[in-house]
């Protein structure tokens, strides 16, 4: 598959300084009219300070709120906070750090990248961010032994069943204009013509990527989109499963069950953690 224009992916190269390859900011991640599918040459580290939405890292749909880290490891293609549907959505605020683990001589114990929300990593962030900002006597060595302590601990908390990495960036493009198209009458023939090839073959390359067909891969959007909305908003769930794209309440509610083990109205009463989405 040769690389389309659809989607424009561009590489963020971050000039880390060179005595100390490390920079740290404060971000407002605001409504945005054009998807922004990038990646970093360096270590991303994030913490959301206030709002709710959703990050698309490496073709998984990953949901955040106050209190969630980032991890985000080079070269992982990813866009941001993907529910704003329009300008007068609240933005999100974060803390972001970026390095370059190499060169520090860091032993990184996470590989992987993806959004938790644990009190723990929230913690040791925010250490880190202000030995960082506060740059004392000894700061450097110091913040390098926190940022270690960071990555072991985010590894204890990475999903457990994480979805199949993409293999090539042209994929996650696809993944990623599935999951900005979710809500419309996206089919697999539409899909497949977009990428210029056959049904049949189309089929073979996205399961090989994700591990799930292209239609089985719509639904999980659908109901992953369905699950924050369910958590983070008060609507109506009607409304919500005719936003996500879903035709009718009642096949909503039977796939929704399907996966999760329970219906909407019963996982907007539970506690985030109580629930994971099972196969559809």
């Amino acid at each position: 598959m040769q690389n389309r224009s659809f989607f424009p992916v561009h590489t963020d190269v971050k000039q880390l300084p060179a005595d100390y390859p490390v920079l740290f900011q404060s971000y407002t991640q605001r409504w945005h009219a054009q998807p922004s599918l990038h990646t970093h040459n360096c270590l991303e580290l994030g913490l959301c300070t206030r709002g709710v939405g959703s990050l698309f890292i490496g073709g998984v749909i990953c949901p955040f709120e106050a209190g969630s880290v980032q991890i985000i490891q080079p070269g992982c293609l990813h866009d941001s906070q993907v529910l704003m549907n329009n300008p007068d959505e609240p933005p999100s605020e974060w803390l972001y750090i970026f390095a370059d683990a190499d060169a520090l001589g860091m032993w990184q114990g996470c590989s992987g990248s993806f959004t938790v929300k644990r009190e723990e990593l929230a913690f040791l962030f925010r250490l880190l961010y202000t030995e960082l900002a506060a740059q004392a006597e000894g700061w450097q060595a110091q913040a390098r032994r926190l940022m270690e302590s960071l990555l072991c601990m985010a590894g204890r908390f990475a999903p457990c069943t994480p979805a199949p990495a993409p293999q090539s960036h042209e994929m996650t493009a696809i993944l990623h204009y599935i999951l900005l198209n979710y809500a419309s009458d996206l089919t697999v023939e539409k899909l497949a013509r977009r990428c210029l090839m056959s049904v049949s073959h189309f089929r073979r390359l996205f399961t090989a990527h994700t591990g799930m067909g292209p239609q089985q891969y719509m639904i999980h959007v659908r109901l992953s989109m369905a699950e924050q909305l369910l958590r983070q908003s008060k609507k109506p769930i009607l409304a919500i499963s005719e936003e996500v794209g879903f035709k009718s309440l009642s096949s909503f509610n039977r796939l929704f069950h399907k996966a999760y083990g329970c219906s909407p109205r019963q996982l907007r009463a539970q506690p985030q953690t109580n629930v994971q989405m099972e196969d559809v």
